[in-house]
């Protein structure tokens, strides 16, 4: 239908002796709604304190896109399948929820694996004692779109708002925090 419209139109040109350029652009491929599993355990570790959080299940969900980001993160929901609710942290059960959207920023692509970092990482952690606080920045990552694959781990992320009901040994403001995880899609 386009290339009929396309001629009809360079001829109706050709006949009033007007000369035209037009470029056909290929339409764009749409974002995809994608999923993905924790494949292992994730964790977050604090560095300064050597406290682990812990969850056996993380479900991730958003959207791949051709336009940058190619990887925009959603929702995720983290669990244990040792308790009814929440993640495993020393002594305590651990509640943390997505508090925003996490933007994958390419830096590089290394046989045809993107490697960057989650740009607005931010989650928020309480537990039923009143100990609460968030951890936010930008962990690195990598994303094999065509096998569905997705990693984040390393360094920055720290920890903010941390609540005074929090004790010290386990998190304080500012400690860094390390990410380990990989996810199936």
């Amino acid at each position: 239908m386009v290339e009929r419209l396309f001629t009809v139109c360079a001829a109706a040109l050709a006949v009033v002796g007007a000369s035209a350029s037009v470029a056909v652009a290929a339409p764009a491929r749409p974002a995809n709604t994608v999923f993905f599993a924790s494949t292992g355990p994730f964790v977050l570790y604090d560095t300064s304190t050597g406290i682990a959080l812990a969850c056996d299940t993380v479900d991730l969900a958003g959207s791949d896109s051709p336009t940058p980001p190619p990887l925009m993160i959603t929702s995720a929901t983290f669990s244990d399948s040792s308790v009814p609710v929440g993640c495993l942290a020393p002594g305590s059960v651990m509640t943390i929820t997505n508090i925003s959207s996490w933007a994958f920023n390419v830096t590089s692509t290394v046989g045809g694996v993107a490697q960057g970092e989650f740009a607005g990482f931010d989650v928020h952690v309480h537990d039923s004692a009143g100990c609460s606080f968030d951890l936010e920045g930008s962990p690195a990552a990598s994303y094999d779109g065509a096998a569905m694959t997705l990693d984040i781990s390393g360094s920055g992320l720290a920890a903010t708002n941390v609540s005074s009901s929090c004790d010290p040994t386990m998190v304080a403001n500012g400690d860094p925090f390390l990410v380990d995880s990989s996810f199936q899609g």
